[in-house]
């Protein structure tokens, strides 16, 4: 649930850049969406935070699924009004508009939503746990890989062409 993590904190850090791309849908928003954009925030971080807490995961996975199908909305609204504000929905280099993006993360979060909701009554509490951490252990590395891929590739280069005397 790292992606819930990072669009939570970079909407609780700069909430005006989600509150400027959804007044790009809807101009008759009112002035104090970055609170709203805030309070949209805290209810991210409850749904990350829902996998850590064994009783918490079964009602978390309707808040995932819930926040997952927002996504969806606000992705094909995006598309359809062609947005172009960037939303930094999920991390603050993002850059994109709503639109494919948003209904990609969305889709997978209502798809992980609903997984973990048909899963929860055959597995015990130390699997549901194992398999939790490794999932979110896996993601997370996958997710910074891909969002620090420049980086990434900078440092790589370096490393391979440094040259070390053979003495």
């Amino acid at each position: 649930m790292t992606i819930l993590l990072r669009a939570a904190a970079t909407k609780i850090v700069k909430p005006s850049t989600t509150a400027s791309a959804l007044r790009e849908l809807v101009p008759a928003l009112p002035p104090k969406l970055p609170v709203a954009v805030r309070v949209l925030a805290a209810l991210e971080f409850v749904a990350a935070f829902t996998y850590a807490i064994p009783p918490a995961r079964l009602p978390g996975q309707f808040l995932v699924a819930l926040l997952g199908a927002g996504f969806v909305v606000l992705g094909v609204a995006g598309m359809v009004r062609g947005s172009s504000e960037p939303c930094g929905c999920f991390g603050a280099e993002s850059t994109k508009p709503l639109g494919l993006t948003n209904i990609m993360m969305g889709v997978a979060l209502v798809a992980a939503g609903a997984a973990n909701l048909v899963v929860w009554p055959v597995l015990d509490a130390q699997t549901w746990a194992v398999g939790s951490a490794l999932t979110a252990v896996v993601l997370s590395a996958g997710w910074l890989l891909i969002s620090h891929r420049k980086q990434i590739l900078v440092i790589a280069g370096n490393v391979l062409n440094r040259s070390e005397s053979a003495t």
